[in-house]
Parts: structure tokens; C-alpha cells; sequence
């Protein structure tokens, strides 16, 4: 008697990561070699810019720690403390920009960049009492400048150094983090935070709020690399996307914060594998699957249940550099009296702001 032989199907023969049964439940650490599988790589020569949500400050320290050429065009004057020059938004990203939470920032900055969108003074400088912050990275002088004056030329130099960036880099690696933001009524202006949370005053016939679909959110970054391949003059450029775990601190949706933290990370989710799909030069890296999935355990956040944990992150980062083929160095020797331990700061949020403003009388 012989036995049939069993049909043929097209899951026959797949790799053990295609099964959830045969990877994630199956509990070793060897889901993780097998996690991502990059379509470009990463030369230690590469010139990387990071931008992003503040989860991409994250990731920013650890490639450098990776020996990587990270690029910052902005950094901090000589002497300056490292926690104060922090502070001020030196040394986080590629330049002095601060976080970039959505991808209608992003477009709005590139396009300032590339001199395709002209901001005027009265849309960018905010007021405080007499004093006066840049509306679209208020937290990079935490306690404001003097003048509008001062504002405008900063902005200046700033928009000149992004300029420079974008010219020179060849690897652009962008976190996702929002999908709501706060505009001006023309839309011109895309705030990284609302009006009178830092400075400013918010007006309801100046400003609104708005929430970026899917599709919104593919054709920012369609637009952005458009803008780069123009100012470029068509040079390559290779993008790593990621999406911010961290939840949303607050929300203006109408909605549970958690219904709409995980609204916003599945469209973010999707836009990013839709333009990953589409490109060969966008790639999408899973660090909020990582955080995020109940392979890893209930240890991911802080009992804040927002923040990404030390341990998580340097997990995260430990599949992001084998599969690339790189090692992460021991961190820098720091003087604790003067800095706390790398793997310990939080990184510098505004949206953070937001709650902590909410409940000021």
C-alpha cells in the first residue's frame, strides 16, 4: 500500500520565519537574526542623516556607536556641557531641526530647504512674555531669544545648514511618529506642537487641527523625495523608514488616547510598506513590531506604559546592527555627575509638553 503524497502548495517549502508557530512562538532568540533582511546595505563611509520623532534620538546614538559616518551639520559650540547643549537641541539629529513628527513637517521643512516654500517671519515667531521662540522648533531654545529678529536670523542659518544636509547625504533614515498636528487655517505652516503650549497663542481663526491619512501621508513622502531628487539633480538616495512605538501623549482626535495612539501607528504602519513596496531605495526597518509584539514579553516600557525601555531599545538596535553586519561599541565613558547614563535619558519630546502643559490651572 502506498501512501499519497501530500499536494503541493505554495506555503510548502517556506523559511521557518514565515510561520508564527515555527518563530515567534517558538520563543528562542533566533526570530530575531531572521526579523529583517534589508534590501541595501549600509558602508561605514555612507554619509546617514536621522530625523524624525523623538524615538529617533534613540536611534541616532546608537549608530554612531555602530561606526557609522553620522552627519550633523549643527553641533553644539566648544565648552558647552553636553547635557545643557542637549537641552538646546545640539547633537540629537542631523541638524538643529528637533523632532519632526509628521510627515507634513518633513515636507514643509525640505521644501523650505530646497527653496521651493518661502516661511515668513510672522508665521514662524512666537511670544512669550517678551521673549520669542522659533514655531517650528520651539524646544531648541528653551527659554526663548530676545527679538524676532534673533528668531529670523537663527532660522536663517538653520534653513542654510538643512539645505547643506540634504545635498550631502546619502542615507536618510526618518522615524514616524504622528499623524495629528496642529496647522495654519492655509495649511502653509505644520506645527510640531499647538500654539500656547510653549509660546505663541492659539487662535481658532489661525489654527487647526488635522489628522493625516495613509494616503496623506505616502504623498508627503512621495513629495519630499521628489523635492530631493530635484535638488539632488537626480543623485541617488538611499531611506530607511521605522515608526515610532512610543504612544501618543495626548490626543485632540475626540478618541481614547490608546484607540488613537493605535489608529495612528496602523496608518503609519501602512504608509510606510506601502512606499517601501514601491521603491527599491525606501526600506522600512520594524522597531515598532519589535516593541510592540507580545513575543518580547511585558517588559518593553517603563511603568509609564509610554516609554521604551533601555533593555528594549538596545534590543532593537542589536537586530538593526546584525542585519546590517554591524557591532555596536560599549558606549563612551561619561561623567554621571554631569550626564545621566546613555541608555537612561529620555529624549527631548515637545508632544511630551503637551500633557505636562494640560494640567497647569
Amino acid at each position: 500500500m502506498t501512501t499519497a503524497a501530500s499536494p503541493q502548495h505554495p506555503y510548502r517549502g517556506l523559511h521557518d520565519r514565515a510561520f508564527w508557530s515555527r518563530s515567534v512562538a517558538a520563543g528562542a532568540d533566533a526570530v530575531l537574526p531572521e526579523l529583517f533582511r534589508p534590501k541595501f546595505q549600509i558602508d561605514p563611509q555612507d554619509r546617514i542623516a536621522t530625523a524624525g520623532s523623538c524615538f529617533a534620538q534613540h536611534i541616532g546614538r546608537y549608530l554612531g556607536r555602530m561606526g557609522l559616518c553620522m552627519i550633523d551639520l549643527e553641533p553644539s559650540p566648544p565648552g558647552i556641557a553636553a547635557d545643557i547643549a542637549e537641552a538646546h537641541g545640539y547633537g540629537l539629529y542631523s541638524a538643529r531641526y528637533g523632532n519632526i513628527y509628521t510627515t507634513r513637517q518633513l515636507r514643509r521643512l525640505v521644501e523650505e530647504a530646497t527653496g521651493e516654500r518661502t516661511v515668513l517671519p510672522e508665521e514662524i515667531c512666537w511670544e512669550r512674555g517678551g521673549r520669542w521662540w522659533d514655531a517650528l522648533r520651539p524646544n531648541v531654545e528653551p527659554q526663548g531669544c530676545e527679538s524676532r529678529e534673533e528668531i529670523v536670523g537663527h532660522r536663517k542659518h538653520h534653513i542654510e545648514k538643512v539645505s547643506q544636509l540634504l545635498n550631502e547625504l546619502d542615507v536618510f533614515i526618518f522615524t514616524l511618529g504622528l499623524t495629528e498636528y496642529w496647522t495654519s487655517v492655509d495649511e502653509a505652516i505644520a506645527y510640531p506642537i499647538a500654539p500656547g503650549i510653549i509660546a505663541g497663542s492659539f487662535d481658532a481663526q489661525r489654527h487647526q487641527f488635522r489628522q493625516l491619512s495613509q494616503g496623506e501621508v505616502v504623498q508627503d513622502f512621495l513629495a519630499v523625495m521628489n523635492s530631493l531628487r530635484r535638488w539632488r539633480s537626480g543623485r541617488p538616495l538611499r531611506v530607511l523608514l521605522t515608526v515610532s512605538p512610543v504612544p501618543l501623549a495626548a490626543t485632540y482626535s475626540g478618541r481614547h488616547v490608546m484607540t488613537a495612539t493605535m489608529g495612528s501607528k496602523a496608518t503609519l504602519l501602512s504608509a510606510a510598506l506601502e512606499l517601501a513596496g514601491a521603491d527599491p531605495l525606501i526600506e522600512y526597518f520594524p522597531s515598532f513590531e519589535i516593541v510592540a509584539n507580545p513575543w518580547f514579553g511585558n517588559h518593553t516600557f517603563a511603568p509609564d506604559k509610554r516609554s521604551v525601555t533601555p533593555e528594549t531599545i538596545e534590543r532593537v538596535m542589536q537586530v538593526w546592527a546584525g542585519s546590517f553586519n554591524l557591532e555596536i561599541l560599549p558606549p563612551r565613558p561619561i561623567d554621571l555627575k554631569d550626564r545621566p547614563a546613555l541608555a537612561d535619558r529620555d529624549a527631548q519630546c515637545e508632544e511630551f509638553l503637551t500633557d505636562i502643559f494640560s494640567r497647569r490651572l
